[in-house]
């Protein structure tokens, strides 16, 4: 078998440039029903949390994104 060939099946959400929005509407939602523990970082600090959540969520889906892009250009010119 030829261990360098790969194939990816690219979610839907990893390309969906509203998902962010999504995500911080469900992060919202949580704090808005106190869905979680008062002792943990999101209930002490929930807006910071939901900040840094999005800039993670934004920072990661950049770089798989290029990633991809950086595989199948390399690909097609093999």
């Amino acid at each position: 078998m030829d261990s360098s060939r790969k194939t990816f099946k690219i979610n839907a959400f990893l390309v969906n440039d509203f998902m962010k929005y999504d995500l911080m509407n469900a992060l919202q939602n949580i704090v808005e029903k106190k869905l979680y523990f008062p002792e943990s970082y999101m209930g002490e600090k929930p807006l910071e949390f939901i900040k840094k959540i999005i800039q993670t969520y934004t920072l990661e889906r950049e770089n798989m994104l290029e990633l991809i892009d950086h595989t199948y250009q390399r690909n097609l010119n093999l």
